[in-house]
């Protein structure tokens, strides 16, 4: 899936925040949450058709090289169909937008545990050593 609040909202954000830091801030924020909840409702909408279904996994996070996030967007043809484009660093534009897989199981799947200490990256993750976690660093 490929998702995306589109470049109004990109623009929005950068002009509150020459305005009011912190009304940039609290935009950035209900931005994040606007994307997170489309995510949500795209996944909640599979679970009425399919019983057993895996977490949301994107490029960028946990495990998944963000390395991934040019393919996953010219397989979806994001940039014909949504205008979403990725940059030479692998963020994506608009930076409100979201790509993902959700799997589909024939039995249940176990529940991973998002956050540091359950990535697979966790001993050798350049943005824990500074200090930082990969999602706080994407948004």
């Amino acid at each position: 899936m490929a998702a995306t609040l589109g470049l109004s909202v990109d623009k929005h954000i950068r002009m509150l925040n020459i305005r009011s830091f912190e009304k940039g801030i609290i935009a950035d924020c209900c931005g994040s949450s606007g994307i997170e909840s489309i995510c949500n409702q795209v996944g909640e909408s599979l679970r009425e058709k399919y019983e057993f279904m895996t977490d949301r996994f994107s490029p960028g996070y946990g495990d998944m090289p963000i390395e991934v996030q040019r393919e996953f967007l010219a397989l979806l043809d994001a940039g014909k169909q949504i205008g979403l484009t990725v940059s030479d660093s692998g963020i994506m534009i608009p930076r409100k937008s979201v790509t993902a897989i959700i799997g589909i199981a024939n039995k249940k799947q176990k529940k991973r545990f998002s956050g540091c200490e359950n990535c697979k990256m966790f001993m050798n993750c350049e943005y824990r050593k500074a200090g930082r976690m990969c999602k706080s660093s994407l948004v």
